[in-house]
């Protein structure tokens, strides 16, 4: 009996020091691009999930974004367009203090320059926080310069 509980016993720790040597093979970070075209196993089932969540939050960010630009963007026929310009250029996330700044990359046309900094000003004035152990304001701008 205590045979079998010693041999279990170096089992497990047999199979622990493989798992600590595999995890430490595994990258720190991985991108969502990786994934892509790629089967995924039982054990990527929590990360689709995160990643199901994440495309439906976007999804509806996006909508709340449409019913918002029309405010600042007065060609109808144009705003999803110009929206998707908007919110596909490149910037920068940078955290300051307890306020983490989006800041959109220039944009060259005044009109959409214009309409863009103040749908910023519109989700500012919202007042939106990151909920959680790192409370954390949003705030977004329009990049000043080329």
């Amino acid at each position: 009996m205590i045979d079998t509980l010693e041999k279990k016993i170096r089992e497990k720790l047999e199979y622990t020091t493989g798992f600590e040597k595999k995890l430490e093979e595994l990258p720190e970070k991985i991108t969502l691009e990786s994934l892509l075209g790629n089967p995924m196993s039982q054990c990527d089932l929590g990360k689709k999930r995160i990643y199901d969540l994440l495309q439906i939050i976007a999804y509806h960010a996006r909508e709340r974004l449409v019913q918002e630009f029309p405010h600042e963007y007065n060609r109808p026929h144009d705003v999803k367009q110009i929206l998707d310009k908007i919110t596909g250029r490149g910037g920068y996330v940078k955290l300051i203090g307890q306020t983490l700044v989006v800041l959109v990359g220039w944009i060259e046309r005044p009109a959409h320059r214009k309409a863009a900094q103040g749908l910023c000003q519109r989700i500012n004035n919202l007042g939106i926080k990151i909920q959680g152990s790192l409370s954390m304001k949003l705030h977004f701008a329009v990049s000043r310069t080329p």
